[in-house]
């Protein structure tokens, strides 16, 4: 039993069970009995849904293609001691911190470039 039958049900029987029924409430108890009596229909799988992804029907269940657009993930590339001390003598030597900040906006830099 559904929801919505449970309250069809609890509905007529409050309007069955009503001591002075009103028109309207007359009118509702044969509607709500008909509906009471229809049967339930069975859910069905709707194959007309299209995905824009490509994906095909395989009994009940949708299954998707691999995904083409992503590019395969790289190992990820850091960086040597040789190429942090080229940065570093870009720098003139780090002391105050606009030199500490470029050089590691310059690290940042290089590492985007090795892996982008």
């Amino acid at each position: 039993m559904n929801k919505t039958e449970i309250a069809l049900r609890l509905a007529l029987e409050a309007l069955e069970t009503s001591m002075y029924p009103q028109q309207k409430q007359l009118k509702a108890i044969p509607i709500i009995k008909q509906a009471l009596e229809q049967p339930e229909p069975e859910p069905v799988a709707n194959h007309e849904l299209q995905c824009v992804c490509g994906a095909v029907w395989c009994g009940d269940e949708m299954v998707h293609p691999p995904n083409k657009t992503t590019p395969p993930k790289r190992e990820w590339q850091g960086l040597t001691d040789v190429d942090v001390s080229k940065i570093l003598d870009e720098q003139n030597g780090f002391y105050t911190f606009e030199k500490c900040f470029n050089f590691a906006k310059a690290i940042e830099a290089k590492l985007k470039e090795r892996n982008t």
